[in-house]
């Protein structure tokens, strides 16, 4: 899901995925899969005591939990200029919604 403002564009703001530079993919992707993972295990706990609000992860860590999803982002970019933190709403994984995307490219 992308959210944008006219201070943030919608393609800068990544909901639910890993913020990443171009840099050290690799990496990023172990980074990446190191976050995911620390959000699913503790996706109930969070859910419970957060509920609605965004946490931001940066490797395996909780930088924080915010208000909204444009006060995470701003949080979580000065921190970490460079990206490499996962930033996701706090739902119970039965409240999660899919993203769906479809192409008409053959």
């Amino acid at each position: 899901m992308l959210y944008g403002t006219d201070s943030v564009p919608a393609d800068k703001f990544n909901i639910g995925r890993l913020v990443m530079s171009k840099s050290n993919k690799s990496t990023e992707s172990e980074q990446l899969q190191r976050a995911i993972l620390h959000f699913k295990q503790h996706q109930d706990e969070f859910a419970t005591k957060h509920h609605g609000e965004f946490v931001v992860i940066y490797e395996d860590k909780v930088e924080g939990f915010f208000d909204n999803s444009i006060d995470a982002y701003t949080a979580a970019k000065m921190r970490h200029p460079s990206g490499g933190f996962l930033l996701r709403e706090c739902l119970n994984s039965d409240e999660e919604v899919p993203a769906i995307f479809r192409s008409r490219v053959a």
